[in-house]
């Protein structure tokens, strides 16, 4: 989940939203930032009925923890993904603004990185 949120989701923004930046006023962008923030309130509609669905189906000892946790762990598991939603749009609009192919190039390639460290971290 962390690459496909933390990496794939700036990749998907920028591949949208790059024919278009440019030309968007500030009211436009808000809009479009908007939008996207909406789908943080999905994720904490959703969040209980995925766990129980997906998640403890694929790591039923998972269903002990959610039981220990009672409502706890989806307050936390909607906190971190909001946080790293928030962090993708930041990212993806540095990269929307930059004009320099080089530099989209390397600030993509510093995700990639710190992507990959975050996935050891999680996975220790």
């Amino acid at each position: 989940m962390n690459a496909h949120i933390n990496y794939d989701l700036v990749l998907a923004l920028v591949d949208t939203l790059d024919h278009e930046w440019p030309a968007l006023d500030a009211h436009r962008r808000e809009l479009r930032q908007r939008d996207y923030d909406e789908i943080n309130a999905v994720i904490a509609d959703t969040v209980d009925l995925v766990q129980d669905r997906v998640v403890e189906r694929r790591a039923p000892v998972l269903e002990l923890f959610d039981r220990a946790m009672g409502r706890w762990d989806e307050r936390l598991a909607v906190r971190m993904l909001v946080r790293w939603r928030t962090r993708v749009w930041r990212r993806a609009v540095t990269v929307l603004e930059m004009n320099d192919p080089d530099d989209r190039r390397r600030e993509l390639a510093a995700l990639e990185r710190q992507c990959e460290r975050r996935a050891l971290w999680l996975l220790t």
